[in-house]
């Protein structure tokens, strides 16, 4: 509990680098070539140590397996049932898959914030008010553009590009 308390914060601090960073991919390189790079250092390793953590967990006797058919083997390393600390590498890859499109946007700065900020009221600020009037917020209405951890992509683009942005 200690370590994860003590690092929790650097998974989304991961997301908002990478999006301060990664916005301007095309720059750099092409889109292909982005999302290779990109399955190499991202898909690649959550395979592979979800696969040694799995084979390690069963032979300890710590996780065990009824059903070896590749479906299911497949299930448990995708929901990281056998390991959840490996949580954010499926976000992270879904986020990643986001960057063609919002590289397009990077130039666009109002659409931009605006996908913050109502991705910020939908995703935090309403929830939460919710909460406090005894009421449920339903997550079908969050600004899907923002869903998942996109929006800590978002957040630390516009603070690194603050200086030179307006705000709507």
């Amino acid at each position: 509990l200690i370590f994860e308390v003590g690092f929790f914060w650097a998974v989304p601090i991961f997301f908002m680098l990478n999006g301060a960073t990664l916005f301007d991919y095309r720059s750099r390189y092409s889109t292909k070539e982005f999302l290779l790079r990109r399955a190499k250092r991202v898909l690649i390793p959550f395979l592979f140590f979800s696969v040694l953590m799995l084979i390690w967990h069963c032979s300890n006797g710590t996780f065990t397996i009824e059903d070896y058919s590749f479906s299911n083997l497949l299930t448990i390393i995708l929901f990281n049932q056998h390991e959840s600390i490996y949580w954010f590498f499926l976000p992270m890859l879904a986020t990643y898959l986001c960057m063609p499109v919002l590289s397009l946007l990077k130039d666009q700065k109002q659409i931009l914030w605006y996908m913050f900020f109502v991705g910020f009221l939908t995703l935090s600020c309403f929830p939460l008010l919710f909460r406090v009037i005894e009421s449920a917020w339903n997550t079908s209405a969050n600004f899907p553009m923002t869903g998942g951890y996109l929006i800590l992509f978002l957040q630390l683009w516009h603070l690194s590009n603050s200086h030179s942005s307006s705000v709507l």
